[in-house]
């Protein structure tokens, strides 16, 4: 991938950026608002609702609809900045120099740019703000999947530090609860000398960790509780669909609705393995809160807390206890149209396309041509005229009109070149040259413009010369005035033979704004998108004749060249 595609990637990249961010921040709004309904439900139904966000969230780049919004929506092309310098011209005979295209190929030098290699880092200067932001955004992944493997190393190097339990009580009820949860086989138990809550890990191999001083802490009576929460674990598969919200965080670090969607699944997670341990062991929510207490005074604070003392806890666990307490004890399992309705919420989310901004084609917004000009063709052509008895005559320049399907043509002007027709089908501009002098050349009369059924009079619109372009919404043209260099018509110049300056004019001529095109170069064409124009450039030897196009974007950055031959 070259540095311009690159940029082009990058632009479209952070556009659909931008559109998932406020999307999937409206949709993880009307989520929360929908669990804020659901607060005294199971945490089970608000767990799920949570995942169907971090489940979107991955899918959003993968099915995209572009929306098309009228002009007043989308940006417009985009204000030039100053002049820069340097670019093109054209023709060696006065014929050339009207229809502005090189009758010779280059050889030889004409190859090579005249510009020094690049050095290793000058495309570093190329890059766009787009691509900048897509560089920053892939190196933070990076840094996240190294944090994920630095996490990863830690947990295994405590998992061989760790011994394996030989409680036999303690064994005992973690056999009696995986067969209580209908797990196929307990977990291994291992226990450990770090400081900590108690958890599983392993996705094929399950394992449970349970820190050697809080077990000799708490009552036996309360492990069956705690070996109950963790196995919940293993029995709702949260190992498993613990990596959509770490994915989606992972891939939208930058987002904010990422994380919180991460952390209401953890919190629904957690309070779903509590509801299903006080519902299988039998005890009270406030019975459960004090093992809830102990565990927690014993992972994060040095002196044993009591229920009423949460000062100083974090947030998650100040709101898991909190929760805890007002939730309802409702069953722990969904019941299957629960889960029916929750199955089709995702599929109807999934199905949501992403809407991405698309601007509506700039000529489809404009009136539909007049019939008397719909699918003419316009050129500037010689005619050889003869009447009976008188001898033939030849009149040069002459801009008409073809019909294609009949062939029938219809004179529009006298001396016209590089007739262009407007987007609405409706203006023809063109340029008019004046007559030669004794070397070849001809002098620019300016841009004209006419109505493209030819029914009225030509009228000068700007003292520009050079072929005219228009901007894809038809309300500007590009036009090009042009100095000849090439006094001689040398064949062997050691520099271009024309000098250009380009310039943006209103339809009908008015607020002149020069743009910052090289002097070397002169706009042939003007994307849909108002964004790129393709130049033809006398930057390159043999100049006067070697002529190459270009491509760059409309404040002259970004050029990249299209071709090596003539």
């Amino acid at each position: 991938m070259n540095i311009h595609t690159f940029n082009d990637w990058s632009t479209s990249a952070t556009t659909l950026a931008a559109a998932i961010v406020w999307q999937s921040a409206l949709l993880a709004g009307m989520v929360a608002a929908v669990c804020s309904l659901l607060r005294r439900s199971s945490p089970a139904l608000r767990y799920w609702c949570w995942q169907i966000v971090a489940l979107k969230l991955l899918l959003m780049p993968w099915w995209i609809v572009a929306l098309e919004l009228p002009d007043s929506f989308g940006a417009a092309a985009p204000e030039v900045l100053p002049p820069a310098t340097q670019t093109r011209a054209n023709s060696e005979s006065a014929e050339d120099a009207a229809i502005h295209i090189p009758a010779a190929a280059p050889t030889g030098e004409a190859e090579l740019a005249v510009s020094e290699p690049p050095g290793r880092l000058d495309f570093l200067g190329q890059l766009t703000w787009h691509s900048w932001l897509v560089l920053t955004w892939l190196g933070g992944i990076v840094w996240q999947m190294v944090s994920l493997l630095v996490r990863r190393g830690r947990l295994r190097r405590l998992l061989r530090r760790a011994t394996m339990a030989t409680e036999p009580r303690l064994l005992a009820v973690v056999e009696q609860v995986a067969a209580q949860l209908g797990l196929s086989h307990p977990p291994a138990v291992v226990l450990t000398d770090e400081g900590g809550a108690p958890f599983v890990c392993g996705l094929l191999c399950p394992v449970l960790v349970l820190p050697r001083s809080l077990m000799a802490e708490l009552d036996p009576d309360h492990w069956r509780k705690v070996v109950l929460h963790e196995l919940g674990h293993l029995q709702r598969r949260d190992l498993w669909w613990g990596w959509l919200p770490a994915l989606a965080r992972l891939v939208y670090f930058f987002h904010p609705v990422a994380h919180w969607v991460a952390f209401r699944i953890r919190l629904e997670r957690e309070l779903a393995c509590d509801q299903l341990a006080m519902t299988q062991s039998g005890c009270s929510a406030s019975d459960y809160a004090e093992v809830l207490v102990q565990v927690v005074s014993h992972a994060s604070m040095p002196a044993a807390l009591t229920l009423n003392s949460l000062e100083g806890l974090s947030t998650f666990w100040k709101r898991r206890l909190t929760m805890l307490l007002a939730t309802k004890q409702s069953s722990p399992q969904l019941s299957r149209l629960t889960g029916l309705v929750l199955v089709l919420a995702a599929i109807v989310a999934s199905l949501l396309p992403t809407l991405r901004y698309s601007p509506v084609q700039a000529q489809s917004q404009q009136a539909q041509p007049d019939a008397k000009s719909k699918g003419r063709i316009y050129v500037s052509a010689s005619l050889r005229l003869k009447a009976e008895g008188k001898e033939e005559k030849t009149q040069h320049n002459q801009l008409i009109a073809i019909d294609p399907d009949t062939g029938k043509w219809q004179k529009i002007t006298d001396d016209g070149h590089f007739g262009r027709v407007s987007p609405d089908g409706k203006t023809l501009v063109f340029t008019r040259f004046g007559a030669s002098d004794n070397h070849g050349r001809v002098s620019s009369l300016g841009i004209w413009s006419c109505d493209t059924p030819g029914s009225n009079k030509p009228s000068k619109i700007s003292d520009r010369s050079g072929r005219p372009v228009w901007s894809p919404d038809g309300k500007h043209l590009v036009a090009t005035k042009e100095e000849d260099l090439d006094k001689d018509n040398e064949k062997d110049r050691k520099t271009p033979a024309w000098r250009d300056e380009t310039w943006r004019i209103d339809a009908d001529g008015s607020n002149p704004v020069k743009l910052p095109i090289p002097d070397t170069d002169a706009v042939a064409d003007w994307s849909p998108d108002g964004q790129w124009f393709v130049t033809s450039s006398d930057r390159h030897p043999p100049f006067g004749h070697g002529y190459q196009l270009y491509l760059m974007k409309t404040d002259g950055t970004q050029q990249r060249r299209l071709t090596k031959g003539g």
